[in-house]
């Protein structure tokens, strides 16, 4: 179960309901944050799939041999 301390600390007024309220409200704040990480999840990998098919795109458009070397790695590189 969450922590209740986390939340009450951001959010103060949360005291000021009964224990079972409180309960459901983590319970909503934890369903909400897991829902915004699957989401930013999911337009992570919809990034890397643009990137990728970009790079794709580049190199059939110059060929292999145009591109530098580092331009045929993966995306995932910094």
């Amino acid at each position: 179960m969450p922590n209740c301390h986390d939340t009450t600390r951001a959010l103060p007024f949360l005291t000021d309901f009964s224990t079972k309220d409180r309960q459901l409200a983590e319970k909503a704040f934890s369903q909400q944050e897991e829902r915004r990480r699957k989401a930013n999840e999911s337009r992570g990998q919809k990034a890397d799939g643009l990137v990728e098919g970009f790079r794709r795109q580049l190199h059939d458009f110059l060929g292999a041999k145009q591109l530098p070397h580092d331009e045929c790695a993966s995306p995932e590189r910094t």
